[in-house]
């Protein structure tokens, strides 16, 4: 995933424009998630320098997110072997 940032010409005082590319492997409510919270970092810190703020709490979403497709494959298979045992039949 790349981050990017547009400055108006009027920065710090308005927030740069954000977007991402390359968002490989992030879903939609990811993508989205993570512009939320890149904007809402923003807003709070309207008037002073912000990107590595912003970067830094987008990092942070990610490292806290980040699931490898194994881990995700891991977890569904101990949810069918927890649904088998749980509905074992009448």
């Amino acid at each position: 995933m790349t981050f990017n940032f547009e400055f108006p010409s009027a920065y710090p005082e308005v927030q740069p424009k954000m977007h991402v590319s390359m968002p490989k492997g992030l879903s939609e409510t990811q993508l989205e998630t993570i512009m939320d919270l890149a904007r809402a970092e923003g807003e709070s810190l309207e008037g002073t320098q912000m990107v590595f703020s912003i970067a830094q709490a987008v990092q942070d979403y990610l490292v806290e997110n980040n699931k490898t497709a194994y881990e995700e494959m891991l977890e569904r298979q101990a949810a069918k072997e927890e649904e088998k045992a749980g509905g074992g039949g009448g």
